[in-house]
């Protein structure tokens, strides 16, 4: 059970299954929950593209654990501020 300074962080990767043949707009997601007191570095996903953070997310400038959040696509690291959760987007091409 997750909660306040337990030390976990949870990574999901939703992946979008299409009976298309078209590509989805935004075909990786990727949300990171730190529930740690300290900001949490997690590595990329193994076959995700560049990443950024989601743009309705970035827009929110009034929340700085929202604004501490990083991606370093170079090192393909995302960084999420202590106890925020975090939504990243495979930039589109």
């Amino acid at each position: 059970m997750l909660g306040p300074g337990c030390g976990h962080c949870v990574r999901a990767m939703l992946k979008w299954r299409s009976l298309t043949a078209a590509p989805p707009p935004r075909p990786q997601v990727v949300v990171v929950v730190n529930a740690r007191p300290s900001p949490y570095v997690a590595a990329f996903p193994p076959d995700a593209g560049q990443l950024q953070l989601h743009p309705e997310l970035a827009a929110l400038v009034s929340d700085a654990g929202v604004q501490a959040c990083r991606v370093d696509n170079e090192r393909q690291q995302l960084e999420v501020a202590a106890r925020t959760a975090a939504v990243f987007v495979e930039r589109r091409r």
